[in-house]
Formats: structure tokens, C-alpha cells, sequence
């Protein structure tokens, strides 16, 4: 028997080989040393398939526990396509030790399989995917990316403040920020501060797990946006 050593194993999907909760961060510290050991033993890289959650504010990360994202040198999104005749997206989320890649876009192309006939006598066909043209039009922004870009905008006024190298924004900054420059009533500024609004700023970016709570405001949690926020700061 030949001895092989892989050089990329794919647990597909996590769910089905995860003893536990993803949603618990011990339960997986145990899947993430077990995914260790196997790139010690082999020298070879693990690649996790996993699912985004449901909701639209949850659709840029991985479902469960933050420790998933957190753990991983490179995160990738497939983004199904928003129409008919829209290409796959595919976005790369996170590097850890380079900067981001531009997004791909494909499609998939049914290819016959050679010798392969079904029960009706039919032709059996596979997918591949091919190289698609970027949509002509860009999509709308979701309403997290609107939060997210009114927040930084917020910091931005407010002085630009960190806390521990993470950017923060206080409650009154905000609250300021949205009175002076967007027009609003105090009231009103007050309703987008609440975590419970929700489909208001604040609920929607600690939901997205975007931000956090913190002294008298919120830090900034995502990893991405906090770096690209300082590192404007510092430019």
C-alpha cells in the first residue's frame, strides 16, 4: 500500500463532523485543536465548509461562535447569486498576513460525464464553475453596510477615539453626530442608540457582531473594519 499524505483535508460540512455546539466556545476550542493536530500530523492545511446564518446581518460571517472566525488565517464567502443571470460572488473575508483579495465572480457550467447514462436513458452532467463577468450595476448596500459606514462617519466627527487600539464611539458622540449632521431630533438620535430598535444602527451592528459595548459607548469589534478604521486614523 502507498503511503499518501494530503495536502488539504475539507471537513464538509463542519456541522456534520462537530461533536457539540457551535455556538460554544470550548466546543470549538475542541474542534480547532482537533484541526490542529491534523495540520501537525500531516503538514498539510484543513479547510472548513460551513454556513452563514440566516438573517441578512449575519450573511458576511460564519454561524456560531465568533471563536470560528477568530481562529482562521484565511475566511472566504460564496454568495449565491441576488438574480437571474447574476454571477456567483466569491469574497474573501479575512487574511491574516496579507491584504485582502478583490471578489471573484463565476458561474456554473453543466458539462456532460463521459459514459454516464441515467435510468431514462439520459446523459448525466456534471457543474464546473467558469469565470463571469462582474454585474454591470453594483448592488445597493444592505442596511448593515449603511449602519456600519454611519457609524465610522460618527467616529470620524467625534474625534476618533480607540480604546486598547480598537476604534470607539460614545453614546453622546453619536448622539451628537446624528443631531448636528444628519438633522435629527434628540429624540429621535436617542431611538438609534438603543440595542433593542431594532433595524436602528446600534441594534443591527451589535446583532451583526460588528461592534460591542464598552464604558459609554461601543468599541469596534469586526477585525476588518476596526484595522481599516485605525489604519485611516494613523494615515
Amino acid at each position: 500500500m502507498l503511503a499518501i499524505t494530503p495536502a488539504v483535508i475539507v471537513v464538509d460540512t463542519l456541522h456534520r463532523f462537530l461533536s457539540g455546539d457551535e455556538n460554544s466556545a470550548s466546543d470549538t476550542k475542541t474542534m480547532l485543536d482537533a484541526c490542529a493536530g491534523l495540520m501537525n500530523e500531516f503538514n498539510c492545511s484543513v479547510l472548513l465548509v460551513h454556513h452563514t446564518g440566516v438573517a441578512e446581518e449575519a450573511q458576511h460571517r460564519a454561524r456560531g461562535s465568533s471563536a470560528w472566525r477568530g481562529a482562521l488565517d484565511i475566511e472566504i464567502s460564496v454568495v449565491p447569486p441576488k438574480g437571474d443571470g447574476e454571477p456567483i460572488q466569491i469574497v474573501q473575508r479575512k487574511s491574516k498576513d496579507a491584504e485582502l483579495a478583490e471578489p471573484i465572480f463565476v458561474s456554473l457550467q453543466s458539462v456532460p460525464i463521459t459514459g454516464w447514462i441515467d435510468e431514462d436513458s439520459e446523459q448525466v452532467t456534471s457543474a464546473v464553475i467558469v469565470e463571469a463577468a462582474a454585474p454591470a450595476k453594483a448592488e445597493k448596500a444592505t442596511s448593515l453596510d449603511k449602519h456600519r459606514k454611519m457609524f465610522e462617519s460618527a467616529w470620524w466627527a467625534s474625534g476618533a477615539e480607540d480604546r486598547n487600539g480598537a476604534p470607539y464611539l460614545s453614546k453622546s458622540g453619536l448622539i451628537e453626530y446624528l443631531i448636528t449632521h444628519q438633522g435629527m431630533k434628540e429624540s429621535s438620535a436617542k431611538v438609534y442608540t438603543k440595542p433593542a430598535a431594532s433595524g436602528k444602527p446600534i441594534s443591527d451592528l451589535l446583532n451583526g457582531e460588528l461592534i460591542k459595548a464598552y464604558e459609554h459607548g461601543w468599541i469596534v469589534t469586526d477585525e476588518m473594519n476596526a484595522s481599516v478604521m485605525m489604519m485611516r486614523r494613523s494615515s
